[in-house]
Formats: structure tokens, sequence, C-alpha cells
């Protein structure tokens, strides 16, 4: 969960633009008659971030460092407008909009 924690808060605008195609990848490639939870294989540039597994459906991908009892996952969001948002789940009781900045 600290590490998941810890890189969350520490991303940058120029992150939020890789995440946000990497993202739009997942959600091109989504497929809705697999499971939507760790249906996708994670890439070694992720395990390195200690991501465990990704999770995702028709609008969003949860990259998930924490499942099961507690959750602490990066949840990506494809909004109307076609923009992403991305919330910070730092657990089951605690999470924050981090982008964009505007939104609460």
């Amino acid at each position: 969960m600290d590490a998941g924690k810890k890189y969350m808060n520490s991303l940058t605008e120029k992150d939020f633009q890789i995440w946000s195609e990497r993202t739009q990848k997942y959600l091109s490639e989504f497929d809705p008659k697999a499971d939507q939870i760790g249906a996708k294989p994670v890439p070694p540039e992720l395990q390195q971030l200690k991501i465990l597994r990704i999770d995702e459906s028709t609008n969003y991908v949860g990259y998930v460092w924490m499942g099961g009892m507690d959750h602490t996952e990066l949840y990506v969001e494809r909004m109307s407008d076609g923009n992403f948002q991305f919330t910070a789940k730092y657990n089951d009781y605690s999470n924050k909009v981090i982008w964009p900045k505007n939104r609460k």
C-alpha cells in the first residue's frame, strides 16, 4: 500500500500524459467477454512499480497495488468529454482525485 500511495502522490503532469496513453490503449483493447479483474497481464514496467493487477471495464482501468481485504489503486476513468480523471485510491476509506487538478 505504501508503494502505491508514494507513487501516486509523486505523479507529474508529464506522468499523467503517459498514463492517459496507456489507459487509452487498454480501453481500446477491452474485451467485454473477459474477466474485468486481472484479465490483463501486468507488463514489466508496471511490475517494477509493484503493481500487481490491472482491472478494466468499458470506461476505466484500475492499476492495483493491493487488492483483497483493502485496495490501493490508481483508478483512471474516461469521462464523457473523452478526457481522463485520475483518482488515487489509497485504501477502501480514503481516495482523492489527483488529475485534473481543478476537480474535487
